[in-house]
């Protein structure tokens, strides 16, 4: 007596393929809302964005500009520190602001 297997398919190849590139689609959108939302975190909390009343002409639009400009300064900067912790050296330390501003290490 002999055993045949059926090879039926669950899914058409096509579909199958449009399924894993909406799969790799939908991880890419989390990974950028995730980027987002830890931007925003660190915008609100290190830099007190959300705190920010300024609601004159395109002044709110600059501070965002120059506060993600100092944010990422600040990240560039080599030391093991928390982005608080420069920020408070470099009100404190004004070579150390210079370093950060310039780019050196």
């Amino acid at each position: 007596m002999e055993c045949q297997l059926s090879q039926k398919q669950t899914t058409p190849p096509a579909k199958a393929e449009s399924y894993d590139k909406s799969i790799s689609y939908v991880r890419g959108l989390h990974k950028l809302v995730d980027v987002e939302n830890d931007l925003h975190w660190r915008l609100d909390v290190v830099m007190g964005e959300d705190l920010s009343r300024v609601r004159k002409d395109h002044a709110a639009e600059n501070l965002a500009a120059v506060r993600r400009a100092a944010l990422n300064m600040l990240r560039r900067e080599p030391t093991k520190k928390s982005v608080p912790r420069k920020q408070k050296k470099c009100a404190l330390n004004e070579a150390y602001l210079a370093q950060v501003l310039s780019g050196r290490v």
